[in-house]
């Protein structure tokens, strides 16, 4: 999610920083260019999340904050894989990982032969590259991986 910024006032264009919080995590901060900036981030959980923005001020300007609200919403995915092994299939464990993406997925199952079933939560929408890796009791392995678009 893109968080735009905007300070204005009589005379003088705003400088400085704005400084983003979500509840009472700094996000990050901005430093303004002719008054605005822009901060790109992402939420680890669903649900509605309360962003300040507070400018710190400046010779011409006094110190200032606002909130809104911005709802978040998380998208799963179910990935299943099926490996074999000459020792069987329940001696393979799966273990899946984010090779590229806009922010990092969280996987409900992994490291384990359960983990053949696993639920992906997306918190931003894009495209992601998930690969697993299947290995058996000696060490083998095994990798596929697969484009997944979160909208």
């Amino acid at each position: 999610m893109t968080i735009n910024v905007s300070v204005s006032g009589a005379g003088v264009t705003p400088t400085g920083s704005v400084t983003l919080a979500d509840g009472g995590t700094t996000l990050g901060t901005v430093t303004l260019a002719n008054g605005t900036g822009s901060f790109t981030t992402s939420f680890a959980s669903s649900g509605v999340h309360t962003i300040t923005a507070s400018y710190v001020g400046n010779s011409n300007y006094i110190a200032s904050s606002g909130t809104y609200s911005q709802s978040v919403n998380t998208a799963t995915t179910k990935l299943t894989v099926l490996g074999s092994d000459d020792g069987g299939e329940s001696n393979l464990t799966y273990t899946w990982s984010l090779i590229s993406g806009p922010v990092s997925v969280s996987f409900s199952a992994n490291g384990t032969n359960a983990s053949k079933l696993s639920w992906a939560t997306f918190t931003q929408t894009g495209t992601y590259n998930i690969q697993v890796v299947a290995t058996d009791a000696g060490g083998l392995t095994a990798t596929s991986s697969v484009i997944v678009v979160a909208e």
